[in-house]
Formats: C-alpha cells, sequence, structure tokens
C-alpha cells in the first residue's frame, strides 16, 4: 500500500496514546527535482565523499537516478508500507557488483522505492569512516535474527543539492534526541517508525545486514513510540 509521506505525518500528528511523536512539520513537501542535482556549487569535502565513498551519490541522493523515485502531487514524497522480512527476501540485482566501488547507478525498482517499517531498533552505533549512524532493526516484535540495516548519513556530507538533505538532517536531529551513539554499539530496543530509501549495500560482514544487503538508506523519517 503506497501512502504520501505528508499522510503519515498527519496521522502521527492525531493519534493518540501510543502513537509515534510528531516530527517536525512541513520537511515532507519540498518540491521533487525534475533534473539530477547540480553538485557544482558543493565543497570540496562532499565531492570527494562522493567520488570516494561506496555508491555514496545513491546513499545521499545526490545520483540522477534519484528522479525517478516517486514523487505524488505537487512532488509529495510516496511512501510503501512494508516489513524486514519482506525487504529481506527481495533479489539482489545482478548487476550490482559484490564488492565495494564507487558507482552513481541506481538499482530500481526497489532503490526507486521510499519504504516505512513498523520496527524496533535492536542496537546502533556511531560509524567513523562514513559518518553514518548504523541501525539494526527488525519487525516489532519480530524474531531477533531476522535483521536489517538502516543508516543515517551525515548531513555535513550529504550535498544541500539532494532532495534528501533536509529531511536527512531532520531524521539525525530527530535520532539524536534521543540517543547517543558511540563508537561500539549500544544495544537497545526501541518501538519505531523508520523511513527510507531503498538501498542494496555490499555484503562486507556488517552488524544485522540482511541475506541480501537491503537497507533503508537514507533514512529519511523516524518516529518513536
Amino acid at each position: 500500500m503506497k501512502l504520501a509521506f505528508w499522510a503519515l505525518a498527519a496521522l502521527a500528528a492525531l493519534a493518540g496514546c501510543g502513537s509515534p511523536q510528531q516530527s517536525a512539520q512541513g520537511r515532507a513537501s519540498r518540491p521533487w527535482p525534475q533534473s539530477p542535482p547540480d553538485l557544482s556549487h558543493e565543497s570540496e569535502e562532499v565531492l570527494a565523499f562522493l567520488s570516494r565513498k561506496e555508491r555514496w551519490p545513491v546513499k545521499v541522493g545526490a545520483d540522477p537516478g534519484v528522479v525517478d523515485v516517486p514523487a505524488g502531487p505537487q512532488g509529495i514524497y510516496q511512501t510503501e508500507a512494508t516489513t524486514v522480512d519482506r525487504l529481506r527476501q527481495l533479489s539482489r540485482p545482478s548487476e550490482l557488483p559484490s564488492r565495494s566501488g564507487a558507482s552513481d547507478e541506481r538499482f530500481g525498482p526497489t532503490e526507486d522505492t521510499i519504504f516505512t517499517i513498523d520496527a524496533d531498533i535492536l542496537r546502533y552505533k556511531f560509524e567513523t569512516d562514513d559518518q553514518d549512524v548504523h541501525i539494526v532493526i527488525r519487525d516489532h516484535g519480530g524474531v531477533r535474527q531476522t535483521t536489517m540495516v538502516a543508516e543515517i548519513p551525515d548531513p555535513t556530507m550529504t550535498p544541500k543539492a539532494s532532495p534528501f538533505h533536509a529531511l536527512i538532517a531532520q531524521a539525525r536531529q530527530d535520532f539524536y534526541a534521543r540517543f547517543t551513539p558511540q563508537t561500539h554499539f549500544t544495544r537497545k530496543v526501541a518501538h519505531v517508525q523508520i523511513t527510507g530509501v531503498g538501498f542494496f549495500d555490499f555484503i562486507h560482514g556488517q552488524s544485522g545486514v540482511a541475506p541480501n544487503g537491503i537497507e533503508l538508506h537514507p533514512v529519511l523519517d523516524i518516529k518513536f513510540y
């Protein structure tokens, strides 16, 4: 089922006890780009990240294919409700390299989709190499071993031209308002509604990785119950 991203925020605001806390208003209504992001005004540091880090342009919405992520009326982001279990069963694109490397190719339809999951956070940490917050999640109340990864990039290393920039920055702020990630894993079970773009990462033994390498990357919204 697909819902407008703004509708999720509205439902959260109207719901009563036991519902996720409301996030900042209006941050999902930014107009969707009709052309690839213009990176000509980005800092040298950000451009270096884009050229060096593993598929970094796709991870932060700085790739040409970001225009294919569906938008609804007035450019409102669209999100699809799903589960960790369903995403773990998706086929990994055969064209995707099995090892790391720079690339700005987006593999649809999964990497063109913004997913929302009713999830439990199991553990999280700050990653020093790319400055992401690495979060291991499962379906809410699900099996502890059936996990996948969700990542919140550092907004300072996300191009301002990315349509995801403001959402990433707010999601990061919301997470840090609740937790203080360290360079080691903190084990903490927390019920959340988490929204992010589908992304197939390279599998290199990362904690909580799904069998097919699927992640929510970047996380665009997180609401705590």
